[in-house]
């Protein structure tokens, strides 16, 4: 019997491609929560490592800071080795290298090694969001592709409310150091299951791709030509100026704000209002997306893949 006769089967492909992405999906999804909890988990743990490395409250901003810059600085190479390397093996490689920095973190002895190992985390969890569009613009139409961004965006605010109460009440049961090297454990885990199940297209499965028609009417293009048509749009300029804007408020109160607040009305002990805060930056982050993508059409019923969903 030939055994290669289902994969040239475009229906049985086909089926199976769309089940199968969505495994691919949640997989990505859960590591990008990830990213948001090492993004903003030292904020809530600051007192107890101020008392433990014995530093003042610099500390926060130097591993804030030693995290936003390396993350920055990763962006342009992800998209560079999310071309030639692959999405696939550029997130697993750096999620190891995030395991390493949060498992260091743990165990820091002094301010410089905590910094270095946030060094790490940044440079480490760089690496997922960019190779994940590109994995995404394989596995899912055009149409379907900004509905899937936005809910990939919705888990990050996931991983940010889980950087509040529950790593308060995991520190409390074994500690700042020990929560740090499970946080690292587990983005060790999410590496394993991106290597394991994340594939970057099905043609990696022997399927027929979804965009097969896209794909043969469109041209590749180079970097800079790709840079210069992007830049040259006149579309791409008022989202870059107010995510370039509210973004550093945003994650600064988010980061710091909460508890700066709680602490000045003399409510450190419980983490309840910091929480609260949280989840209500949260919530205005959230109405102020929809209201800047609402005139695009892209979460209305207009859109044609909320129209197949009804």
């Amino acid at each position: 019997m030939d055994t290669g006769l289902e994969n040239r089967n475009p229906m049985t492909s086909d089926a199976k491609t769309r089940q199968y992405r969505w495994i691919i999906f949640w997989v990505l999804a859960f590591g990008y929560i990830l990213v948001y909890f090492h993004r903003l988990c030292p904020a809530v743990v600051a007192v107890d490592m101020m008392k433990d490395l014995q530093t003042g409250g610099g500390l926060t901003g130097f591993l804030s800071a030693a995290y936003f810059y390396s993350y920055a600085a990763m962006q342009l190479p992800a998209g560079l080795l999310s071309d030639s390397w692959g999405p696939r093996n550029t997130i697993t490689v750096f999620f190891l290298v995030a395991f390493v920095g949060s498992v260091l973190l743990g165990f820091a002895s002094s301010a410089a090694m905590a910094i270095a190992g946030r060094l790490l985390v940044g440079v480490g969890v760089a690496m997922l969001f960019v190779p994940t569009m590109k994995i995404l613009s394989e596995w899912f139409t055009p149409v379907e592709f900004a509905p899937m961004t936005g809910i990939l965006m919705a888990m990050g605010g996931i991983g940010s409310l889980s950087a509040a109460t529950p790593l308060v009440l995991l520190s409390g049961a074994i500690g700042w150091r020990m929560s740090f090297v499970a946080v690292g454990v587990l983005t060790l885990v999410l590496s394993l299951l991106v290597w394991i199940f994340v594939r970057d297209c099905p043609e990696d499965m022997g399927w027929v791709s979804l965009n097969a028609s896209v794909k043969a009417s469109s041209s590749s293009i180079g970097l800079m030509a790709g840079f210069r048509t992007v830049v040259s749009c006149p579309h791409f300029w008022p989202l870059a100026i107010w995510f370039f804007s509210t973004a550093p408020c945003f994650l600064l109160l988010l980061d710091c704000g909460a508890d700066h607040i709680s602490c000045t009305f003399t409510i450190c002990p419980n983490p309840r209002p910091a929480t609260f805060f949280r989840c209500w930056l949260l919530a205005s982050s959230s109405a102020a997306h929809f209201s800047v993508f609402y005139p695009t059409g892209y979460f209305t019923l207009e859109n044609p893949f909320f129209s197949s969903q009804r």
